[in-house]
């Protein structure tokens, strides 16, 4: 069989020593911790694919896009009870604990009460919102938990803005525009 003929290759017969015994058996978790590991990783690769993903949450939207480059957005958050943890955790990595961009398109609960326990779950670098103001209590909520997580806030508005190009130009993009705000000072 196949394990006799691994036994007969390193010289193991029933009288091997207890020590030697341990050496083995921590050579084989070792190959199989590798192999989890690879496993994972080969699991993971995109090979270079843009992936969007339109996240059941029941009533309301939540989309996460992953770039190639392996930075994430996520645009809207669903309702309150809607899984907006569970939809994340069936397309993300379980180790992925933070998404460089949140979006929040309206203060309406159903796309934007279920980023609560997306900011609390993960770390989100950049949080974005449109520069209409929303008076419910679950949207003064969820500006409070921006604030307390400290996410750089961004306030979408109509008009203009250049556009970074990745050959060093810029090009102009009508109807819209970002402000960028320090932490400190951002007006939610």
């Amino acid at each position: 069989t196949l394990f006799a003929g691994i036994v007969q290759v390193f010289g193991y017969d029933s009288a091997m020593n207890r020590s030697r015994k341990i050496l083995a058996a921590m050579v084989f978790l070792l190959a199989l911790l590798c192999l989890v590991v690879w496993s994972v990783v080969w699991k993971e690769d995109r090979e270079g694919l843009l992936t969007v993903a339109f996240l059941d949450v029941g009533q309301g939207d939540a989309i996460l896009i992953d770039a190639p480059s392996g930075r994430q957005v996520l645009v809207d958050g669903g309702p309150a009870d809607g899984g907006i943890s569970r939809a994340l955790g069936r397309e993300m990595p379980w180790w992925d604990r933070s998404i460089d961009l949140v979006l929040a398109t309206h203060p309406d609960a159903d796309h934007s009460a279920g980023l609560i326990s997306v900011l609390r779950r993960y770390r989100v670098d950049i949080f974005m919102r449109s520069s209409v103001s929303g008076d419910t209590p679950t949207w003064s909520l969820l500006l409070e938990e921006v604030v307390r997580t400290g996410s750089r806030v961004v306030v979408a508005e109509r008009g203009h803005f250049d556009l970074p190009c990745h050959s060093g130009a810029s090009r102009r993009r009508p109807s819209a525009a970002y402000r960028v705000y320090p932490r400190d000072r951002a007006p939610l």
